[in-house]
This record gives structure tokens, sequence and C-alpha cells, in this order.
């Protein structure tokens, strides 16, 4: 398996946080620019293109890696001066400095429209430091 060294180079490609309404569906929607359109207004809190990650590589034995986000927990919104959304998806995107693709990682489905209201905070919580882990 050639994960972490093709389209999604976290050796070298940062990893992003951002929110949409926009489905990420697999075939049609696997590119920051084909989900952006979902996307909450940049202000109030938000910032187009949702919040960076920092990012480190571990490889196990055996071709096996994990995708290891260093600000786990530290994925946060705040909505001040108006409200953040609506928006569905927390999706973690490749920000290829070399490409235009931007690539999507994974996505969480939160089932129906989240507003954060102005005053809340949001913040998507990654259990573990694993984002992903292949075999």
């Amino acid at each position: 398996m050639a994960m972490g060294v093709a389209q999604h180079n976290f050796n070298a490609n940062g990893v992003k946080c951002m929110l949409t309404s926009t489905a990420p569906d697999g075939n049609n929607h696997i590119n920051y620019s084909n989900l952006s359109a979902g996307e909450p207004a940049n202000g109030n809190g938000y910032v187009t293109g949702g919040a960076a990650m920092g990012t480190t590589i571990s490889r196990s034995a055996g071709n096996n890696i994990s995708v290891i986000a260093s600000n786990v927990a530290n994925v946060s919104w705040t909505a001040s001066g108006g409200n953040i959304g609506p928006f569905r998806y927390a999706v973690l995107y490749n920000v290829n400095s070399t490409s235009s693709n931007n690539q999507l990682i994974g996505y969480y489905d939160y089932t129906s429209n989240v507003t954060c209201n102005n005053g809340e905070s949001f913040t998507v919580t990654f259990t573990g430091n694993n984002l992903i882990t292949a075999t």
C-alpha cells in the first residue's frame, strides 16, 4: 500500500478539518473544491478552509501506517458575531502544496444539520491519536 506517500504525503503536506453541508460521497466529492460550496461562510469565528492540524507519521512493522494528529482534541470553532453553519459533516482533507486536489482523507457525519449559535463553541474530538490506520 502506498498510503502516505502520493496524494496523501503527510510528511510534506498538511491536514485540515473543515465543516460542510455537502455530503462526501467517495466518488464525486473527494476534493476540498467539491465540498467547499457547502462550507459555512467565512467569518463569525469560522475561516474558509477550516482549521489546520499538525500531523506526524508513525510506521509499524509490516508496512502498516498510522496518521496521527498532534492536536487531536483542539479542532474547534467559537461563534462570535453570528452563527456558524448550518453544517453536517466534519471533513479531514490533505493540503497538498504541489496540487490543487486537496483530497479527502475522511469525514464524520453528524446525521443532521448542526448550527453553532453565537457564543457557542463546536469541537471535533478524535478518539485516541490515530486518525487512520491502514494495513
